[in-house]
C-alpha cells in the first residue's frame, strides 16, 4: 500500500522530459544555508519545458529551512499552472519527512501526505496560503514568536504590523494567480525566527515600472533596493510604500537580516555581530516569476548571528 493519500489530479504523459532536482545538505537563504545553491535549484525547476514532470529528491537533506521551503511552494505552484507535473523521493532523515508533513508542504504542492499523527509542533507556523489579510492568522505566527523566544510587546506588535503590510502588498499588486504564501519557524536555542513571505505575481520591478517607466532604466537589483526606501510604491493614490521599508527598519532594530529575490534580482542585507552593515546583491541568468521575502530576526541582542545553529537541537521540536 502506497505511504501517500496522494489528491485526484491529472496524470502526466508517461513519455513527457522528466527533470530530477537532487537537493542536498541544508535548503534555505542566507545565515547557515546556502543561497547560491538554492538559486540553482530554482532555475532547474524553471527550465522543466511545459508538460514536463518535476522530481524533487529530498533523499539526502540534513535540514529546511522556511526560506527554502516556500521557495520551492511557489515556484512549484507556478510549475503546475503552467502544466508541469511535480513529483517527491522522500528524504532519508526521518525528522526532514516529518517536517515536510506538518510544515504542510506535501499537501499543498498536492503530493499528498503520509499516513501519520505526526503533531505540528509549537515552534512551528505551517505554510499558510493568504488571499487577504487575516489578523487573526497572522496572530498565530507571532503568538509562535511571543511563546518561544520571549520577544517584548512592542516588537510582537511590529512583526504582526509588517507582516499584515507585506501581505496586503502582495495581494494587491502582486497580480498573482495563486495566493500569498507565509511560513514560519522559531528557533528557541539559537534564539532567532525566521519567516518568509512569497508570492507568484508580476515582481517588484514590474510592478513598481507601472507608474514610472525610468524604472526600466534601472537593474532589478538596483530596483529591489530603491523599494525598501520610505515611500516607494506603484501605485501612488495607495498610502502604501512602507511595507519593505519596515521590515529593514525592523531588521535594524532587532539584529538579523532580509533577503529578497524577484524576478532576475537578489538583493540581501545583514546586520553583523559588532552592529555593521552589509549588503550583497546578485543578478540571476534565469528569470523566477514572483517575489520571496525571507527573514532572520534575532531576540538577544548578545546572540552573534555568525554562531551555527546546531542541527539536533533545532531538529528536537517535538518535546
Amino acid at each position: 500500500m502506497s505511504r501517500y493519500k496522494i489528491k485526484k489530479k491529472k496524470v502526466p504523459n508517461l513519455y513527457a522530459p522528466k527533470k530530477i532536482i537532487k537537493l542536498y545538505g541544508r535548503i534555505g537563504f542566507g545565515i547557515h544555508a546556502d543561497t547560491e545553491y538554492l538559486l540553482n535549484i530554482l532555475k532547474e525547476m524553471n527550465e522543466v519545458p511545459y508538460g514536463g514532470i518535476i522530481v524533487i529528491d529530498f533523499s539526502n537533506v540534513d535540514f529546511l529551512y522556511p526560506s527554502g521551503l516556500n521557495t520551492i511552494v511557489c515556484t512549484g505552484i507556478n510549475l503546475l499552472d503552467k502544466n508541469r507535473f511535480i513529483k517527491q523521493i522522500d528524504p532519508k532523515n526521518r525528522e526532514v519527512s516529518d517536517f515536510l508533513d506538518y510544515s504542510g508542504f506535501r499537501d499543498i504542492v498536492g503530493i499528498g501526505i503520509r499516513d501519520s499523527k505526526i503533531q505540528q509542533p509549537d515552534t512551528t507556523y505551517k505554510i499558510h496560503s493568504f488571499d487577504n489579510v487575516d489578523d487573526n492568522e497572522i496572530s498565530k505566527l507571532v503568538d509562535i514568536i511571543e511563546k518561544e523566544l520571549n520577544m517584548s510587546l512592542s516588537v510582537k506588535n511590529r512583526i504582526h504590523e509588517n507582516i499584515a503590510e507585506l501581505i496586503m502588498n502582495t495581494v494587491h499588486h502582486s497580480e498573482s494567480k495563486s495566493n500569498c504564501y507565509v511560513i514560519g519557524q522559531a528557533y528557541p536555542t539559537s534564539n532567532h525566527i525566521r519567516y518568509c513571505i512569497a508570492d507568484a505575481g508580476i515582481g517588484i520591478k514590474e510592478h513598481l515600472s507601472r507608474n514610472n517607466q525610468d524604472i526600466y532604466k534601472k537593474s532589478t537589483c538596483e530596483v529591489i533596493r530603491f523599494a525598501t526606501e520610505y515611500g516607494v510604491t506603484g501605485n501612488p493614490k495607495e498610502n502604501s510604500g512602507i511595507g519593505l521599508n519596515d521590515l529593514k527598519e525592523l531588521v535594524y532594530t532587532c539584529g538579523g537580516s532580509f533577503r529578497i529575490l524577484s524576478e532576475d534580482g537578489f538583493y540581501e542585507e545583514e546586520i553583523e555581530s559588532d552592529g555593521k552593515r552589509k549588503t550583497n546583491m546578485k543578478m540571476l541568468d534565469f528569470n523566477i516569476h514572483g517575489t520571496f521575502i525571507d527573514v532572520v530576526l534575532n531576540n538577544n541582542p548578545d546572540y552573534k548571528i555568525y554562531l551555527k545553529d546546531e542541527i539536533p537541537n533545532e531538529f528536537n521540536l517535538l518535546e
